[in-house]
């Protein structure tokens, strides 16, 4: 970055790493839904899947070009814009399988998972917050009070859905950046215990959060319930060793699990 903001240089491993991430789960996207549409050159599902990625690439390029200061200025429109649509599927949202996580919007023609930019939005809208803080500063606890003010909302909008996942991710995303921003660990320990016990509490008083837990700790003693999909899991690794079977060649995906492309 130069001194006024302008991207005008790429960090190659990082665009190497995202490039290849996403090179890799096109990949598996294919493997996974091609046998769902035989005789098909390019399964439907595998085909909005490479459009998602080609239009993300674009944004991000996008995204690299602008001016830090940019940023920093519409950091709070994003956040709140993104708070706008957490609330909007917390109303109106698409339900399913007891959730309600995805949004509608006439004349858009996908619907709009919420906390996926709320994990975006959130970061940026600290991030600015913390670049205005001395160092002095950033072991105050007023900051830490500011940073969980914007962290607060989208968090109880999504355990609201429910999505506990998440929630948790997008509060591990904030931590990261208190890291990244300098905050001595002793200061960073505060929030991190906070969520911690927050989280505890949830899973305490959601019966299906807990249902979860079990069956990620003893799968098999609810193959098929909560641990259905991690021991579907077990039985790919065990069918395909360290190399696989193959490229499309795997049967855990026919019919075993429900929503294999996600």
């Amino acid at each position: 970055m130069s001194e006024n903001g302008t991207a005008q240089h790429w960090d190659g491993a990082v665009v190497a790493s995202a490039l290849g991430l996403a090179a890799l789960g096109v990949l598996m996207n294919y493997s996974t839904t091609a046998a769902l549409a035989i005789g098909e050159t390019l399964p439907p599902l595998a085909l909005r899947h490479l459009a998602g990625v080609a239009a993300a690439l674009v944004c991000a390029a996008l995204a690299a070009r602008a001016p830090l200061r940019v940023w920093d200025r519409v950091s709070l429109w994003l956040w709140g814009g993104t708070i706008l649509l957490l609330a909007a599927t917390a109303l109106f949202g698409v339900e399913a399988n007891g959730a309600r996580r995805w949004l509608l919007i006439p004349g858009v023609p996908f619907a709009i998972q919420a906390a996926e930019p709320a994990k975006l939005t959130t970061a940026l809208a600290v991030a600015a917050l913390l670049s205005r803080a001395t160092p002095k500063n950033l072991t105050s606890l007023a900051l830490l009070q500011r940073v969980a003010l914007l962290v607060a909302p989208p968090v109880a909008l999504l355990l609201l859905q429910p999505d506990f996942g998440s929630a948790v991710m997008l509060c591990a995303v904030v931590g990261f950046v208190l890291f990244a921003a300098g905050l001595p660990l002793r200061v960073l320990a505060l929030p991190v215990v906070a969520v911690v016990l927050g989280g505890a509490l949830y899973i305490a008083v959601r019966p299906y959060a807990a249902a979860r837990v079990r069956g990620f700790v003893d799968p098999w003693q609810s193959a098929h319930a909560e641990g259905f999909q991690l021991v579907q899991s077990f039985v790919a690794f065990g069918r395909g060793g360290s190399f696989g079977v193959g490229l499309g060649n795997g049967i855990q995906k026919l019919s075993y699990l429900p929503e294999a492309h996600t």
